[in-house]
C-alpha cells in the first residue's frame, strides 16, 4: 500500500531485514538471525516479505518468509546447497519466482508455492536465466538469457507460469547486443527494457501481443548509459538510472511525449527505485562519496527527499571526508580515460612534500568507480594518500565499445590505461614519483600484479586483494555462471 520500505541494512553488524514506516519516524527490525538476510520483496498483500538468507556468508541463498511484524519466519526452500536469487511475487501473491542452479545446472528460472513449499522449474537450467518478472494477469513470466551461438548476446525471453515452451521476444532486430530489464506494464501490453544495440545502454519500449514483440521504440536521445527502466503504475511513463561521469541519478520519462526529468539527481548514485500506487512516491537507495548507502523516499512536488535511515556512524563528521573530483586523462593509444580523484586534506598532508599515491583499481572488468560510498578510497585518503580511481577500457557507464574493449586482452591496454593514470599523476605534480601504490580486488587485484610485475620501476607497493593468480585454477573451480563470464570475456 505504499506505507512502509523494506530494506536491508547492516547497521547491527550483519545484514537483517527492516521495515520503515513513511510517515513515522519509526524503524522496525523484522529479523534478528544474524545471518545475511538481504533482498526484501513485499507480498502483494503486505503480510508478508519474502527474501533471501544464507550461512556464514557461504552465498547459498535460500529463500525465507517473514511476517510484516517481525514474529514469524519460516525458510520456503530449505535447499542449502543452492543459490536461490531474484525473487517476484505473483500478481496473487500464491507464488513467487526466482532463479536457481539447482541440481549443479545454470540458473533456471523457478516458481515456488508460497503456502506449500511445493517447487516447479520452468527452464531446465542450460542456460543462465536472469530477472524473471510476473505478467500483470499472472499467466507468464519475463526473463533474460544468452542463448545464442554468439554467446555475448543477450535476449528477453517469456515461458508461461504454468510451464511450456520459452518463446524469444526478437528485442534487437537480429543486431548483436545485450537486452535485459524488463518491466511490464500495468496492463500487460507493453514492456519496458533496457538495451545497448545502437551502442550504449538506453530504455525501449514494445508493444506485445501473445509473445509477439511490436516495433521498438526508444524513449531517450543522450550519450550516457541508461539502465533498469520501472514502469509507473499509471502506465504513464517509466523510471530509469542515468549514468553520467560515474554519477547515478534517477530520472522520468513519459511514454508518449518522451518528455523526461529528474526524479531524484544529488551527486552520487541512486539504486533500486520502487514507485508507489499513486505514481508518484519513489522509493530508493541513495550513496554520496561522504554518506554511506541509506533509504530516501521522493515526490515530485517535495523540496527535498524523505531520509529514512542514517547508516553513517555519528562519530563521523562527513565534512573530514574527501569529496572525490571527476578527471580524464591519456590512456593506451592516447585515449582519454574517466577516474575519480581523491585529494586528502591539507590536515592529512605533511607540509613541504608531495604526497603518496594509491592506483584503485575496481574489479570486473565491467563495474565501475562511482560517486559513492567507498571506505577503501576514504581511509586512504585520510591517512594522506592521494586516490585515483581510474575507469580503465572494460569498464561499465560509457558505453557498449569501451565496455567491450579489453575483450581477449586483459592486463594488455588496460594495463596501459592503468600505468597512463601514473604518469598523469606525477605530470600534473599531484603526488610523489617514488610512493605510488597500487590497489585492487578481484580482477583489480589481478591488474595489480599485473602492474607490479609488468612495470616494476613505476611501482612503490602493491595490495591485490582476493586477486586472481591463475585463469586456469578460477575457470576450473569457480561457479558455472562466472565461468560462463569468463568464456565470454
Amino acid at each position: 500500500d505504499a506505507s512502509e520500505v523494506a530494506f536491508a541494512w547492516n547497521k547491527t553488524g550483519t545484514f537483517e531485514i527492516y521495515s520503515a514506516p513513511i510517515e513515522k519516524e519509526r524503524l522496525y527490525q523484522l529479523t534478528d538471525a544474524k545471518e545475511r538476510s538481504v533482498s526484501p520483496r513485499w507480498s502483494p498483500d503486505g503480510t508478508q516479505i519474502a527474501f533471501l538468507r544464507d550461512r556464514g556468508g557461504d552465498e547459498r541463498f535460500d529463500i525465507w518468509l517473514v511476517d510484516r511484524d517481525g514474529e514469524r519466519e519460516r525458510n520456503l526452500t530449505s535447499e542449502p546447497d543452492v543459490m536461490h536469487r531474484e525473487l517476484a511475487w505473483s500478481p496473487d501473491g500464491q507464488r513467487i519466482a526466482y532463479a536457481a542452479n539447482s541440481g549443479g545446472r545454470g540458473f533456471g528460472i523457478h516458481v515456488v508455492d508460497s503456502g506449500t513449499g511445493v517447487q516447479r522449474a520452468l527452464t531446465d537450467g542450460s542456460h543462465d536465466d536472469h530477472q524473471p518478472r510476473w505478467s500483470p494477469d499472472g499467466s507468464r513470466l519475463v526473463f533474460w538469457s544468452r542463448r545464442e551461438a554468439r554467446r555475448t548476446n543477450a535476449e528477453l525471453y517469456v515461458v508461461p507460469a504454468s510451464g511450456g515452451a520459452t518463446t524469444k521476444l526478437e528485442t534487437r532486430g537480429g543486431a548483436d547486443g545485450e537486452s535485459r530489464d524488463a518491466s511490464w506494464d500495468r496492463d500487460g501490453r507493453r514492456l519496458a527494457f533496457a538495451t545497448n544495440v545502437r551502442g550504449r545502454e538506453e530504455v525501449a519500449i514494445a508493444a506485445l501481443t501473445g509473445d509477439r514483440l511490436g516495433p521498438i521504440e526508444y524513449l531517450t536521445q543522450n550519450i550516457h548509459d541508461e539502465t533498469e527502466p520501472v514502469w509507473r503504475p499509471d502506465g504513464r511513463g517509466v523510471i530509469f538510472r542515468h549514468s553520467a561521469e560515474s554519477e547515478v541519478s534517477l530520472r522520468r520519462v513519459f511514454a508518449v511525449s518522451h518528455a523526461t526529468h529528474a526524479v531524484a539527481d544529488r551527486a552520487g548514485v541512486h539504486l533500486g527505485a520502487e514507485v508507489g500506487r499513486d505514481s508518484d512516491l519513489v522509493a530508493y537507495l541513495y550513496s554520496g562519496a561522504r554518506e554511506p548507502w541509506d533509504v530516501y523516499v521522493t515526490r515530485e512536488r517535495m523540496v527535498a527527499p524523505k531520509r529514512l535511515t542514517r547508516s553513517l556512524a555519528t562519530s563521523v563528521d562527513p565534512a573530514t571526508l574527501v569529496e572525490p573530483v571527476h578527471v580524464r586523462y591519456p590512456g593506451a593509444d592516447g585515449r582519454e580515460i574517466p577516474a575519480l580523484l581523491y585529494v586528502p586534506h591539507a590536515e592529512a598532508l605533511r607540509g613541504g612534500v608531495l604526497p603518496p599515491a594509491v592506483m584503485y583499481i575496481h574489479g570486473g572488468p565491467t563495474g565501475q568507480h562511482l560517486r559513492q560510498w567507498d571506505r577503501a578510497a576514504q581511509w586512504f585518503a585520510h591517512n594522506g594518500y592521494v586516490v585515483l580511481a581510474p575507469n580503465i577500457r572494460g569498464s561499465t557507464g560509457y558505453g557498449r565499445e569501451f565496455q567491450e574493449s579489453n575483450r581477449g586482452d586483459w592486463g594488455g591496454k588496460d594495463l596501459e590505461d592503468v600505468t597512463g593514470g601514473v604518469e598523469w599523476l606525477v605530470k600534473e605534480g599531484v603526488a610523489d614519483r617514488r610512493r605510488i601504490g597500487a590497489y585492487g580486488g578481484s580482477y583489480g587485484g589481478f591488474m595489480t600484479l599485473m602492474a607490479l610485475t609488468q612495470a616494476p620501476d613505476l611501482w612503490a607497493a602493491g595490495v591485490s586483494v582476493v586477486g586472481v593468480v591463475s585463469w586456469k585454477t578460477l575457470y576450473e573451480t569457480t561457479r558455472g555462471d562466472l565461468k560462463d563470464y569468463l568464456e565470454r570475456e
